[in-house]
């Protein structure tokens, strides 16, 4: 008699244990599947044209993919400042490489002079490896997210005669998004990020 209700007492157990650690499992996974975040990657690396059909190349990053994420591109004009290409209520939304490495705790925060937690290097944004930071990519943008006033025409003109703000993929300093100015003949990356 005490074996049977040991075994029916541990199968209860067992049941509500199992049923509590499923419901706790769920939960932790809608919730991190839903929470809302920015994901920075390339799109190319070459100046401005793209060598197969002379598109300009910023125009890629526009949309939305399968899974509702908002594609723009990662760069300012004359007209628009990268940092008001993302809604002011995600603001506060951390950003993430593709590969799933935290940059910023929040887009807010990559206006403020510097990156907080890792280079955009660090983070896998690019694959090739550019130890020595010259390869970059084109931001047309100030530290603080704003227009730098040397965004290659507007990115339409891929001459020497004309020059681009670029961004380094080894800083965490200011240097990761105004790095320098460089002739607009140059190949670099250029960048889309996109959120939820």
């Amino acid at each position: 008699m005490k074996i049977i209700s040991f075994i029916i007492l541990s199968s209860l157990v067992f049941i509500l244990f199992s049923c509590g650690s499923n419901q706790t499992t769920n939960n932790y996974s809608s919730t991190t599947s839903d929470t809302p975040k920015i994901i920075i990657y390339p799109i190319t690396y070459s100046t401005i044209y793209d060598g197969d059909n002379g598109d300009i190349i910023p125009n890629y990053c526009f949309g939305a993919d399968s899974n509702n994420y908002i594609a723009a591109p990662f760069y300012s004009t004359s007209k628009v400042d990268l940092k008001n290409r993302l809604p002011t209520n995600k603001w506060s939304n951390p950003v993430y490489s593709r590969q799933g490495h935290e940059i910023s705790s929040s887009w807010e925060n990559l206006w403020d002079g510097n990156l907080d937690n890792m280079s955009l290097h660090d983070a896998e944004v690019i694959y090739d490896n550019d130890t020595n930071g010259e390869i970059g990519y084109w931001t047309g943008t100030q530290s603080n997210g704003t227009y730098s006033g040397n965004n290659c025409n507007d990115w339409s003109s891929d001459t020497a005669t004309d020059n681009g703000t670029w961004g380094s993929f080894l800083s965490k300093d200011s240097q990761w998004i105004d790095n320098s100015t460089s002739s607009c003949s140059k190949s670099k990356y250029f960048l889309c990020f996109k959120y939820n």
